[in-house]
């Protein structure tokens, strides 16, 4: 039985095609439950920026398979699908599984996300009883091999969003100066998310949160409990903070030089450590601020150079986890090879379990036994019978390939095995 893999990614599909494969999930077990009845064991992991249909069979499989997928889309786009979807056999298909499942495929090298999804589109397929025991094998050792690698690692441990960098400079800046005044000026994808670290750790830190943007400004009415402030009064504000950052789609400064002097004597003579944080593109934040006493400004490009750093230092660390990886196919398929013996084994486990039976239907309709003596007997008979076979067993786990396809060819036929 081989492992086989097809699928596409954003390596080589754009989002407009691959959201024909963001099927429902019950489109997608519809679909898995059709392929088990047609190829047999399969698992699904479809994400934003990856479908592959893992599944165990012949390689001629390969193209019923395909067709299979092009069946459920857009007939036009037909030939497009049958060109960039691609396949995988054998211990390829291991690799890149491990790989994928390791975050080493990502777009974002060496992310989180994918070990979770992985694992999900695995329980899903073991629920509904179309994994198999070779399926579930690979990907156990997957998901074991991804935690494991990324702990030795520490892949993990070095960020690469500019949200998550923002907060963690602003978080160093407020420990060291013991500030704890936050302002989050834009309520975009970024702005949300870098409030989204903040509340995590608000009450933790003894932090307050003001958020403000001109979408805000627009509301009939705020919440000052959630700390929403009105946009045009976000200098007002700024004596009661020591963090800005700032993430609007403005082509003008939200804080401009001239602006903030005139604010100062808000601060009424007490010198206020502030940091600005700009990851906005064009400029939010004008740079000439950080020539201003106990102000300092970070912009996009200072973030972006630790991105890039990480990405340096996470290249590294992918390459000594890819190191591990050939190890790890070898552990699989050297499990694989042996698996095969099983049915094997379980058939003499069967025909063991047989005689032993019938052995003691016999004795008990030939001599009547006490209890205490039939127990005694059928003790001894099964370990006897179990002796039989256990060398033989023994044997089948530790032949190599080619010694063990040639003794179970011959114990089926001396044992009359299906």
């Amino acid at each position: 039985m081989i492992v086989n893999v097809v699928g596409v990614s954003y390596k080589e599909m754009e989002v407009g095609l691959r959201e024909q494969l963001a099927w429902t999930q019950t489109k997608r077990m519809e679909y898995q439950i059709q392929l088990f009845e047609s190829v047999g064991g399969n698992v699904l992991l479809s994400t934003c920026n990856r479908f592959e249909l893992y599944y165990t069979g012949a390689d001629t499989d390969v193209l019923e398979v395909i067709e299979g997928i092009i069946d459920q889309l857009n007939p036009e786009d037909g030939s497009i699908f049958r060109e960039r979807l691609w396949s995988l056999t054998g211990d390829a298909a291991i690799t890149h599984l491990l790989k994928v499942t390791a975050g080493l495929d990502s777009m974002v090298l060496g992310e989180d996300q994918i070990l979770s999804q992985v694992k999900d589109a695995w329980l899903l397929a073991s629920k509904m009883g179309i994994s198999n025991k070779i399926l579930n094998r690979l990907f156990q050792e997957s998901i074991r091999f991804s935690k494991e690698i990324r702990t030795r690692v520490g892949i993990s441990h070095l960020p690469i969003s500019v949200a998550y960098l923002a907060y963690k400079r602003a978080m160093e800046f407020l420990r060291t100066t013991g500030g704890k005044g936050v302002m989050i000026v834009g309520l975009g994808e970024t702005g949300r998310l870098v409030k989204k670290y903040f509340d995590e750790v608000a009450t933790k830190e003894g932090l307050v949160i003001y958020k403000t943007s001109r979408s805000i400004c627009q509301m009939n009415s705020l919440d000052p409990d959630d700390g929403s402030l009105p946009y045009e009064e976000r200098y007002a504000f700024l004596s009661q903070v020591d963090c800005i950052i700032s993430a609007t789609s403005s082509p003008h400064y939200i804080f401009s030089y001239d602006r903030l002097l005139e604010t100062m004597n808000l601060y009424q003579g007490k010198a206020k450590n502030q940091l600005f944080i700009d990851l906005a593109v064009p400029a939010d934040i004008e740079r000439r601020i950080d020539t201003l006493e106990h102000t300092q400004v970070l912009g996009i490009d200072e973030i972006g150079k630790t991105i890039e750093d990480n990405l340096e230092v996470r290249r590294e660390m992918a390459n000594r986890m890819i190191e591990k990886i050939p190890h790890e196919v070898e552990m699989l398929k050297d499990w694989m090879m042996r698996s095969v013996a099983d049915p094997t084994i379980e058939g003499l486990q069967n025909k063991v379990q047989t005689a032993y039976g019938d052995a003691m239907d016999l004795i008990h309709k030939k001599i009547q036994l006490s209890h205490k003596e039939s127990a005694y007997i059928e003790k001894v008979i099964k370990s006897a019978v179990l002796r039989v076979v256990k060398e033989p067993i023994l044997g089948l786990k530790n032949m190599e390939q080619e010694e063990l396809k040639e003794a179970l060819t011959l114990m089926k036929k001396l044992y009359d095995l299906e």
